[in-house]
């Protein structure tokens, strides 16, 4: 087990999790969810109630049923009093700390910063991440172009908790950037009821990969860290939550 795969399995994050969320529903209900990602991208947001119901439609869907279905599998969060979708993973509908700005697409942002770093991956387009030490405040970025991964700062990690009884989005807000080992450290010290695991920003984007990569596009290539600007793949820190 490498060091992405044992931080999933501790936060109870499976690789290709979208595929297995959505075992068991029809292939229409499936790509009514793959319609509702290509979506967001393209509107910089949640899609239009009109169009859902259009969407889910044209293929003899009922609307809310299928909306109801996927939000009970966990590939989408509803507004339960509008019917409105608030977020469809690795989607927000709402502002967050993650803002990702996609080539030749409208900037989105992401439940957490796993999800914000699979969606280059996802969408089979370079994309840049832009968040904040959730310790510190101070700026994160992180690039992947050309499937490699540039950060600034150069030592930006990603601390993957460990969920306990969160779930949903409540749980995603305990996935995030830190600008150090150093920060994402005194972070773990300053909240002992918190455990997780550190990954550099290429093992993120790496474990991003994983879990959203083939969700659309097909394509799930591993990323590689860029040679000018990334240099924490490099060190090959050991480093144990």
């Amino acid at each position: 087990m490498d060091k992405v795969d044992k931080a999933l399995r501790a936060a109870n994050i499976p690789e290709d999790g979208w595929e297995i969320k959505g075992s068991g529903l029809a292939e229409a209900e499936m790509e009514l969810y793959r319609s509702i990602l290509r979506a967001f991208p393209e509107t910089g947001g949640p899609p239009a109630t009109e169009w859902l119901r259009a969407e889910a439609a044209a293929p003899g869907l009922d609307p809310d049923a299928a909306l109801q279905a996927l939000a009970a599998r966990d590939l989408i969060v509803l507004d339960m009093a509008t019917r409105e979708i608030v977020g469809a993973y690795p989607f927000s509908g709402a502002p967050t700390a993650d803002r990702v700005s996609i080539d030749s697409a409208r900037p989105v942002y992401a439940m957490c910063a796993v999800d914000a770093l699979g969606i280059p991956s996802m969408l089979g387009r370079d994309a840049t991440v832009v968040s904040t030490d959730t310790r510190t405040g101070e700026a994160v970025r992180v690039e992947v172009r050309d499937s490699a991964v540039y950060c600034e700062p150069p030592g930006a990690v990603v601390l993957i908790c460990e969920p306990g009884d969160r779930k949903g989005p409540e749980c995603c807000a305990t996935i995030s950037f830190f600008s150090s080992m150093e920060s994402a450290d005194a972070y773990r010290r300053e909240h002992p009821d918190i455990e997780g695991q550190v990954l550099t920003a290429p093992e993120a984007v790496e474990a991003g990969r994983r879990v959203f990569g083939s969700a659309m596009s097909g394509r799930d290539s591993p990323v590689r860290c860029g040679e000018q600007s990334c240099h924490q793949a490099r060190r090959e820190e050991a480093y144990e939550g």
